[in-house]
């Protein structure tokens, strides 16, 4: 069993989202309409308490196949595993911008007359923030804990309904949860070595 990490827990989707590097976006079968997923359920207008695998478009609201949800997430941890191996590393220099992927001395430009230093187009926190992002898009039980807490913020009178059963595509965001959990766990970003 992992130990799992509470300050990473604590986060909130939409603070992972402002630092990840890209987002999830599903295109509809049906009527080829590009849509991002959003979490668990949808919140646009007319759409708010609608499952996170129906096309938000108002003529289709169509249901998306599973299988296709977990084939793009599959193929979007692939995208993201190539851009972090990839290993480029860019210039902070507005007048320079050189993209290498040389390993450089002390973070310094390889370009003549240079004196900028370079960083990661991928850093490894953009990447664990990225995964982060797209398990809480999947993370039922902490959409539930969210939920709650921001109704105790509020002080509302709504009752959470904090009862997995009640979600009606469970199985599909577990079996895609998988995935991403999978991926995260070989990630040693967010272990600590106190050897």
């Amino acid at each position: 069993m992992a130990v799992a990490n509470p300050i990473m827990k604590t986060e909130t989707t939409e603070r992972l989202q402002d630092r990840s590097v890209a987002t999830l976006k599903i295109k509809c079968p049906y009527c080829d309409a590009d849509y991002e997923i959003p979490e668990i359920f949808h919140k646009k207008k007319g759409m708010a308490g609608k499952c996170s695998n129906i096309c938000p478009n108002e003529g289709c609201g169509e249901m998306i196949p599973d299988q296709l949800i977990e084939n793009r997430v599959k193929l979007f941890l692939k995208q993201l595993q190539f851009m972090y191996y990839k290993g480029l590393f860019k210039c902070r220099e507005p007048d320079c911008a050189n993209q290498t992927r040389q390993l450089l001395l002390n973070g310094r430009c390889n370009n003549q007359g240079c004196k900028g230093r370079v960083a990661a187009k991928l850093s490894e926190q953009q990447a664990k923030d990225t995964l982060r992002h797209l398990q809480g898009l999947f993370n039922a039980e902490k959409y539930l804990n969210e939920l709650h807490m921001s109704q105790k913020k509020n002080k509302s009178n709504m009752s959470t309904n904090k009862h997995l059963a009640n979600i009606p595509h469970q199985q599909m965001l577990s079996a895609v949860m998988a995935h991403i959990d999978e991926m995260l766990n070989k990630s040693k970003y967010n272990k600590v070595d106190l050897s």
